[in-house]
């Protein structure tokens, strides 16, 4: 008789390859220590809304494909932006090993989880082969001919139909006219969407209060919860709040300034080691005895913007630059540069739990992206609490801009 086994718990289903794991674990300070530089070159620049959202994982996965095929100073720059000191190789590897640990959740039913890579390159142009594998074996990035030369109206349109697809629709149109052309030789895609439901739902929302900035106040959605499940941590001039989703493998964490004016302070001390040391801080359990008071503003943000002046500020400028440029792992020449790097991204934070879609396209061209009351301006967060990489990031501070 052969004995029956046991399928494997969250817990071990979650578990990275031992032989991965520590570039695994490099992998994702690299990537939290990129949400954080990235924040705050998106908040420090003056026409940035008062609410903004963004993934952090989805773009660090598409410049970590495109270094894949970049060379030199190019590839040099695109790293320190990414702030990964592994070698390419080890860089796929490790994201190959995250990408099947933040899927292995999906199988339990404790979120939704898409994480969706795609190559879209010009049918008959020749690329380097290792490339191409690369891509495919490590990230899942399948290359798919399209016409840009010929049709790129039509390519644009099979793109954002991928796109629209694997974020259930939450991104129907990812690419902008003028995003691709006749001389585009490959659009790297990436794609992320999550859906999940809180451990503890809130209350139907109510109407309430919302403090701004300036110390207005203005009306917004509030749920209000004597028992909802958080655990937190106090820091100098901010809390932080950990709502965990169901299973408790994942979570949305909110950094709350102790007063309205208080944002401005929390982004000026936002780097990536002082985000690294607050989310690795110790967390107590909120005492939910029915006293003390749990509220969070309903709320949606949907975001879109080029990359390219965030990305300069992060010091990606060679590869903006056909003279510059260093793309010869993608198709064995220096002919080949970036003409655009979009990303658009969108959450909704309800009663259920919290639902967010985000997508990273990248061109290349040939020559010729106590009571803890989150009633004022506030940072969030998806964090994965088995890795600990941080997915989705974002600013909420005006309820009357959605």
């Amino acid at each position: 008789m052969v004995a029956a086994c046991s399928a494997p718990s969250l817990e071990q289903a979650r578990q990275l390859p031992a032989a991965e794991a520590s570039d695994a674990r490099a992998a994702v300070a690299a990537n939290n220590a990129f949400a954080a530089s990235f924040y705050s070159a998106v908040a420090s620049n003056p026409n940035t809304p008062a609410n903004f959202f963004f993934s952090p994982f989805s773009i660090s996965v598409d410049l970590a494909m495109l270094d894949a095929g970049a060379a030199n100073e190019t590839d040099a720059q695109l790293r320190s932006a990414l702030q990964t000191t592994l070698s390419s190789d080890a860089l796929g590897a490790a994201y190959k090993a995250l990408l099947a640990s933040l899927a292995a959740g999906t199988h339990f039913g404790n979120y939704d989880l898409t994480l969706a890579q795609r190559l879209f390159g010009q049918q008959g142009f020749a690329y380097v082969p290792s490339y191409l594998a690369t891509t495919k074996n490590d990230y899942g990035a399948a290359l798919e001919p399209v016409d840009f030369a010929d049709d790129p109206s039509a390519a644009v349109t099979t793109i954002d139909s991928w796109v629209s697809t694997q974020t259930d629709g939450a991104i129907p149109n990812l690419l902008a006219d003028g995003d691709v052309d006749a001389f585009t030789r490959l659009e790297i895609v990436d794609a992320v969407r999550f859906s999940g439901t809180w451990a503890v739902p809130f209350p139907p929302a109510v109407p309430g209060q919302f403090t701004l900035g300036d110390g207005s106040t203005v009306s917004a959605q509030m749920m209000a919860s004597y028992s909802a499940s958080l655990d937190t941590a106090d820091f100098d001039g901010f809390s932080l709040g950990a709502f965990p989703f169901s299973e408790q493998d994942m979570s949305m964490i909110v950094l709350l300034p102790d007063g309205a004016a208080g944002l401005p302070a929390l982004e000026a001390t936002l780097t990536p080691e002082t985000l690294a040391s607050w989310l690795a801080a110790p967390r107590e359990p909120f005492d939910a005895d029915g006293s003390n008071l749990v509220e969070l503003p309903k709320y949606s943000v949907t975001t879109q913007m080029d990359l390219d002046t965030t990305l300069g500020a992060l010091g990606v400028t060679d590869a903006w630059i056909p003279e510059t440029a260093d793309f010869s792992g993608i198709d064995g020449a220096r002919d080949l540069y970036v003409n655009n790097a979009v990303h658009s991204a969108t959450v909704t934070v309800d009663e259920h739990g919290a639902q967010a879609s985000a997508a990273t396209g990248t061109g290349v061209v040939i020559l010729l992206m106590n009571d803890f009351v989150a009633d004022h301006p506030f940072i969030f967060l998806i964090h994965d609490e088995v890795t600990g990489a941080v997915l989705f990031m974002g600013r909420f501070a005006d309820p009357t801009q959605q």
